[in-house]
């Protein structure tokens, strides 16, 4: 009787779903792009009221 290698791995809980390393990689970069996009609104709006008070004749026009 022989033995053969034989790797045994947990099988995922119901509802789990296995992912692959490089898409772990994916989400992880889609993350840090979402949230950067979501603080660009706010660096636009400083700008532009520091670019509209530079720019406008008059601060209370700005």
């Amino acid at each position: 009787m022989s033995q053969a290698n034989v790797t045994i791995t947990a099988t995922p809980t119901a509802g789990a779903v296995a992912v692959p390393s490089h898409e772990r990689g994916n989400i992880l970069r889609l993350a840090v792009a979402q949230a950067l996009a979501g603080a660009n609104a706010t660096v636009v709006f400083a700008t532009g009221a520091v670019v509209g008070n530079t720019l406008a004749p008059s601060p209370a026009l700005a």
